[in-house]
This record gives C-alpha cells, structure tokens and sequence, in this order.
C-alpha cells in the first residue's frame, strides 16, 4: 500500500493509511472525498472543481510540498529512438512551462471527525 507523504520545514512524515476503501484511480478518489467516504490524497488540479465549488476542502495545507514533476525511465542506449525523443523534448518543454504544483488532501468529513483528527473545515 502507498504511504502518504507529507513534509513541513524540510522535515518528511508519512503515512500507513489504513482504510476498509483503497481507490487506484484519482476521479474515484475525488467522488469518494465529495461522497464524504474520507480523505483523498490527490493534486490539487485534479481536485480543482470541487474545491472552486465548496464540495471539498483542502487540509494539512503546511504539509502538502511541491512536486518535482514528471519522471521519466528509459534504457539508455546510443540509439534513442526519434519517437522516444521527440516525446522527451515535449515533456521537457511542458515541464519548463509548468509552476509547481502541490498534492492536496481534500475532504469532506463531518464536522466531529474533522475535529477529532484536527482538520480544518470550509
């Protein structure tokens, strides 16, 4: 299972998140944060909408850093082929355009377990 990774003043924490629902498919995620089922751990892009909305709430906002951004894994060889590097130089240059961008949890929970877990409601 993925821990959750959090970082506040360059000091890393994660998370064993245990749960009887475990989604691999972050638009699930999102439903299931607006639906009140629990946390999603989620970009914050992607959760953009809802939160516009006031469907859904971000927390542990100190928490949540940047993200590097794109990684990409290739053998390395000589012969790249042309597609692989076209698809490389188009990845770089999206990546040099981009602004940061944070994982943002979101949630939805009652008011009680928001309290009890510290979280901030909107």
């Amino acid at each position: 299972m993925y821990r959750w990774e959090f970082e506040r003043q360059r000091q890393p924490f994660r998370v064993d998140v245990p749960g009887s629902l475990t989604l691999d498919h972050i638009g699930l995620m999102v439903d299931a944060a607006v639906k009140g089922l629990g946390l999603a751990y989620v970009w914050a892009a992607k959760a953009e909408a809802e939160i516009a909305a006031g469907r859904l709430v971000t927390v542990l906002d100190d928490w949540t850093p940047p993200i590097a951004g794109h990684h990409l894994y290739y053998p390395s060889s000589r012969l790249v082929p042309a597609t692989l590097r076209a698809f490389i130089e188009v990845l770089r240059e999206v990546e040099a355009q981009r602004p940061p961008e944070k994982v943002k949890v979101t949630t939805t929970s009652k008011l009680g377990k928001a309290k009890k877990a510290g979280l901030r409601r909107r």
